[in-house]
């Protein structure tokens, strides 16, 4: 209970602080990743120990949440791969080892407890460097072996980090660290012939700049203020930095100023503490942001939040703001009401109905015009192009006395004919904004999948769809929309004798109005109405926020 109100306590902390527009702006810091072959190997060793029983289930989910807090720059493994080079199967084999060993010989507690607990993983950690490293043969066996066997070898070494006294977990973990770096710095030279102590002064590095951190943390009394003060310290950081520069620019590492950088941003996050401080007139433009923002906020909440509260209210009468002459009847009496006094299900289903053959109609036939659009050159082409353009600036209403004539010329059922209107009106648009997108995507992916020996069909089912998926999303998501929110259209097809034809903004429609209203039940339909609508909308977010910024950035 007390670890639940902790965590509340900090959530609500860190929410304050993340909603404070004057409080410190942070930046996500810049770092250097592996490649992705050695980060897939990397999780297969680990499942693979799993599975193999060599460590439990428990000690497997440790392993990882020790890896994702405290894996954040993986330094030495990362100038390894530099050197390396090459992504063959061997490099990545050796890379993952390194970053195990790397892993092993980590210490970033700030404190006794977390100390312990990094103890008792790194016992795990040990157990599947032990099944790992047989595949590198007897020299690096033996290596790990003496890394792990010299644990009292550390302690009694004089650490040459820094000129001055330490406490006992400090010598150890620092002198494992640096002979971990004197193996790899060994390994390579012996590789290539060059000289690789940089793999020192990395490790020398990160010890510093660790202990560096420990003079910001709340819990101070853990750094080495006793030993050494902060300038100092500082003054040794920078020597450092400036002998691992020079290392890196004469081995001619690639892009060796990005791994400078790397090395330098230890956090997930910098802060930007040297932005100037606010202006009086900063400020006040920030406030009135702020207030605008609000301001907009609440005139669209507070109509919601009041559809919900009302759709509940078991005293409402026929009228919103009347009370029912019965009394309180219940939160669930409107919604009763609805499912057995009114034809909502049957315009539910209409709607349903409708938007879904709407959407499924709109984007085939969308696709497949923006598809020729933007991919044939044929006779009208160009006119074509011109037409749809000029479609779309003709508003619907004004074609209404045209679709009802043809209504009753073609006497088709109303939900089918609604189809038909719907999927014409939104062909125009969506065929005009599809044909751009498609042709952002290079033709030359066409003609590559064609020399292969591609079909036409082909290259539209797996290389088009695929990269039109975004925009896809967004024409699916605005031709079911559509539909469900027309009144006018409906209300003119279908005869007042038969509302069971209505879709659902029509059919709602008929609650408020007449002599005998149910506007209370109104609401209660408008809030079910809106639950497909959402649920749609939460699927095709992902797409629908992308679609859209890709289709702003080409």
């Amino acid at each position: 209970m007390m670890q639940m109100k902790r965590l509340m306590k900090t959530s609500i902390a860190k929410l304050k602080q993340n909603l404070n527009p004057f409080s410190n702006y942070y930046a996500r810091s810049f770092k250097l990743s592996l490649h992705s072959s050695v980060m897939l190997a990397f999780n297969q060793i680990l499942r693979n120990t799993r599975s193999q029983k060599i460590i439990s289930n428990n000690d497997f989910h440790k392993l990882v949440l020790f890896v994702k807090k405290y894996d954040v720059r993986s330094n030495l493994t990362i100038l390894s791969q530099a050197i390396l080079k090459s992504d063959n199967k061997a490099n990545t084999d050796l890379l993952v080892l390194i970053k195990l060993l790397s892993l092993y010989t980590i210490i970033n507690s700030k404190n006794k407890n977390e100390l312990l607990q990094i103890l008792k993983v790194k016992k795990v950690l040990k157990k599947v460097i032990e099944y790992y490293v047989n595949h590198f043969g007897k020299k690096w066996s033996d290596l790990a072996t003496k890394l792990f066997a010299s644990i009292t070898v550390f302690e009694s070494t004089k650490q040459t980090v820094l000129n001055c006294q330490v406490d006992q977990v400090r010598q150890i973990y620092w002198n494992s660290r640096l002979f971990l770096a004197s193996m790899l710095a060994e390994y390579f030279h012996n590789l290539n012939g060059t000289d690789y102590s940089v793999f020192n002064d990395v490790a020398i590095f990160e010890i510093l700049q660790f202990e560096q951190s420990l003079y910001f943390y709340k819990n101070e009394r853990y750094s080495l203020k006793n030993y050494i003060n902060y300038n100092d310290l500082s003054q040794q950081v920078n020597l450092v930095y400036e002998r691992i520069k020079k290392s890196v620019a004469n081995h001619h590492l690639p892009q060796f100023h990005l791994f400078l950088r790397h090395l330098n941003e230890i956090s997930k996050y910098i802060r930007l503490s040297d932005l100037p401080p606010m202006t009086l007139s900063q400020i006040i433009s920030l406030i009135l942001s702020y207030l605008l923002l609000i301001g907009w906020a609440v005139i669209i909440l507070v109509p919601l939040i009041q559809i919900v509260v009302l759709s509940f209210d078991g005293k409402g009468g026929n009228f919103l703001g009347t009370t029912n002459v019965l009394g309180d009847r219940g939160p669930w009496i409107n919604y009763q009401i609805l499912f057995t006094q009114t034809l909502f299900v049957n315009w539910l289903e209409n709607s349903l109905i409708v938007a879904f053959a709407t959407m499924f109609a709109t984007v085939f036939f969308t696709f497949l015009l923006g598809y020729a659009f933007s991919r044939f050159r044929f006779p009208g082409r160009r006119s074509s192009i011109i037409t749809v353009m000029l479609l779309q600036m003709i508003p619907s209403v004004a074609a209404l006395t045209a679709f009802l004539v043809l209504f009753n010329l073609t006497n088709l059922p109303v939900l089918l004919y609604l189809i038909i209107i719907y999927t014409g009106g939104g062909l125009t648009g969506n065929t005009f904004i599809l044909k751009g997108y498609l042709d952002s995507i290079p033709v030359d992916l066409d003609e590559a999948a064609k020399i292969d020996g591609s079909s036409t069909l082909r290259v539209f089912g797996s290389i088009i769809i695929p990269l039109a998926k975004p925009m896809l999303a967004i024409i699916a998501l605005w031709s079911f929309i559509g539909p469900f929110g027309d009144v006018i259209l409906p209300q003119l097809l279908v005869l007042g004798n038969r509302p069971q034809d209505y879709t659902m903004a029509a059919g709602l429609r008929t609650l408020i109005r007449g002599a005998n209203p149910f506007q209370y039940v109104f609401l209660a339909g408008a809030l079910i109405t809106s639950i497909p609508l959402t649920i749609l909308f939460i699927i095709a977010q992902k797409f629908l926020v992308s679609g859209l910024t890709k289709g702003a950035v080409k």
